[in-house]
């Protein structure tokens, strides 16, 4: 796109140029044609009618047609500069539309990277919480193991007893 715009601009710059080349030059042949035509004797209508039209130069007849041609290309080159003028301004609205769009689409990214670091966030609260909860977990486990191995040792030298008392109470 920018390249296009670049390109534009250097068109126009040319086009620019170019006119006021063809201008300088339509400008000098002018300036030679009315010299030509200083240079020309007074017209008389009594040799007009013996020379006809053989009484014009033809440098001046080269110097009107080069007029003529220059004219042409100096409303070609105004044709295509209005062009690139056209095509240069399309381009700017391209720019500006691809701009806006820019715009927008940065202002969602970073509405959604913004959500998304905010879900992170939770999630990573989340997960401190179940570590800690399973390290609770964890140590009361251990803590009922270790009871329970109390209990089961108890539960055992209670039986033995029991078994001595007996024993002892049947001899």
């Amino acid at each position: 796109m920018k390249k296009d715009l670049d390109d534009a601009l250097k068109t126009n710059i040319f086009l620019e140029d170019r006119l006021a080349e063809m201008t300088s030059e339509n400008d000098s042949l002018k300036l030679a044609l009315e010299n030509c035509d200083r240079r020309r004797p007074l017209y008389h209508p009594t040799e007009a009618s013996n020379q006809g039209e053989a009484s014009s130069s033809p440098f001046k007849t080269q110097l009107e047609e080069n007029i003529g041609l220059l004219s042409e290309q100096v409303q070609e080159l105004l044709t295509q500069r209005k062009t690139s003028e056209s095509i240069l301004q399309e381009l700017k609205e391209q720019n500006k539309e691809l701009q806006n769009r820019l715009g927008f689409m940065t202002q969602d990214f970073n509405t959604t990277k913004r959500a998304i670091e905010e879900e992170k966030s939770r999630w990573m609260i989340e997960k401190e919480k179940v570590l800690l909860y399973q390290k609770q977990l964890s140590q009361n486990n251990l803590m009922i193991l270790k009871k329970n191995k109390e209990l089961d040792s108890e539960l055992r030298s209670l039986k033995e007893g029991y078994q001595i008392r007996t024993q002892e109470a049947s001899y």
